[in-house]
């Protein structure tokens, strides 16, 4: 299982972690607010990538299209 947090001033952002990890100690927990679990075929791809690698993963809720740069 996967653990989601968003953060507490800025919703748009998310992070990731194995629900069995600790929290990552370069973050600070108090900025993160729980939101759920769910098992790895609820996950990305590219998130579980950033886990394995990482020990976590982040991404952005509600990218706009102007907000993407153009080619």
């Amino acid at each position: 299982m996967y653990s989601y947090f968003k953060h507490r001033r800025d919703a748009r952002y998310r992070l990731v972690i194995s629900s069995e990890a600790p929290f990552p100690p370069e973050l600070e927990a108090y900025d993160w607010v729980f939101l759920e679990e769910r098992p790895p075929a609820g996950v990305h791809i590219e998130v579980m990538n950033d886990i394995a690698q990482n020990g976590f993963g982040f991404f952005e809720r509600g990218i706009r299209l102007q907000d993407i740069p153009a080619a």
